[in-house]
């Protein structure tokens, strides 16, 4: 297959998306907001609009989720307004460098020595400005300044500053409860974000709930299957039929980590590794262990595509 074929699959891959039963209720939760606020908008009506929060584990595919959620909902206007707006919240997210980065995310960047609260009053006005309804703060843990792992999600939050976080988190709430001009928040983040919310009352009970599990391969099996079958097919090559069997989806899981999002890369990946290398050949194991060894840098005994005991690799880790 030429490059310039397999550039375009790659996009065909990207561009395709599995709806979960996950999706399916985040859509409708957010859709029924933002067809409430319009119609509000239009009858000239201000009304009270709880936010969102999405978790999952890194790779679990939420942020990919939300993304075609809001596409979906809200794509971009012709003219000037901009009634979602979608930002990655900076590390370390003070009051001052979180309010630049939005008020640059709505067009409009601030320079100079202007106060935090200053730079949230401006924040507010290009917002009613530009008719932005919602704001999805993407990597939203980084709002706490911890001293706390963001890995592990059990680990009681220690603050560096807790002064800061909550003027932080004041300030989102304020941009919810703003009387002429409410913004509805979309947060999310791996799992510690849950210990971020509920560590404040008023926030946590603003916010609808939502979170990715990870992948269980005795109740996931037929989904991970049909993930599985509908790339294999929107690819348009054949596969041999182990890939679908129990030992290789558990495979599967376990070198992904049992993330969603992390399967589906792999998965691609071994799909344009099979077409690079021999488009005749139907796909196997080996194209699943050389993407999965490219990506990793890993030896035969540490690769879980081939190693008999790979429920014992810990698949977090690279060159091993």
């Amino acid at each position: 297959m030429m490059n310039e074929d397999l550039h375009a699959l790659s996009r065909k891959l990207n561009r395709y998306f599995v709806k979960t039963p996950l999706y399916d209720q985040f859509y409708e939760a957010v859709s029924e907001c933002i067809a409430q606020r319009r119609s509000d908008l239009a009858a000239g009506y201000v009304g009270e609009y709880d936010g969102f929060v999405l978790v999952g584990p890194s790779g679990s595919g939420k942020s990919t989720l939300i993304d075609k959620v809001l596409a979906e909902l809200s794509p971009p206007s012709e003219d000037a307004r901009l009634e979602v707006a979608q930002l990655t919240v900076p590390s370390p997210a003070t009051l001052k460098e979180l309010g630049r980065k939005t008020a640059r995310t709505l067009g409009y960047p601030i320079s100079g020595n202007a106060t935090g609260p200053v730079i949230w009053d401006l924040v507010k006005f290009h917002a009613q400005e530009r008719g932005t309804i919602m704001i999805h703060f993407d990597e939203a843990q980084d709002i706490a300044v911890t001293q706390t792992k963001m890995s592990d999600p059990n680990t009681p939050l220690v603050f560096k500053n807790e002064r800061e976080w909550q003027a932080v988190i004041n300030t989102l709430k304020s941009l919810q409860q703003n009387k002429s001009w409410p913004i509805t928040l979309v947060l999310s983040g791996v799992p510690i974000l849950k210990q971020v919310v509920n560590k404040d009352v008023q926030l946590m009970r603003r916010l609808k709930a939502f979170e990715i599990p990870k992948l269980v391969p005795a109740t996931d099996r037929r989904n991970i299957e049909a993930v599985l079958r509908k790339y294999i097919a929107t690819a348009g090559i054949m596969a041999q039929e182990d890939l679908f069997g129990d030992l290789f989806i558990e495979r599967l899981a376990h070198s992904a980590n049992y993330n969603l999002g992390t399967l589906i890369k792999l998965t691609k990946d071994a799909i344009l590794t099979s077409l690079k290398t021999d488009p005749s050949t139907p796909l196997a194991t080996p194209q699943f262990a050389a993407a999965y060894k490219a990506k990793n840098a890993t030896s035969d005994p540490f690769n879980p595509f081939l190693a008999p005991n790979f429920l014992n690799i810990d698949t977090t880790i690279a060159w091993s």
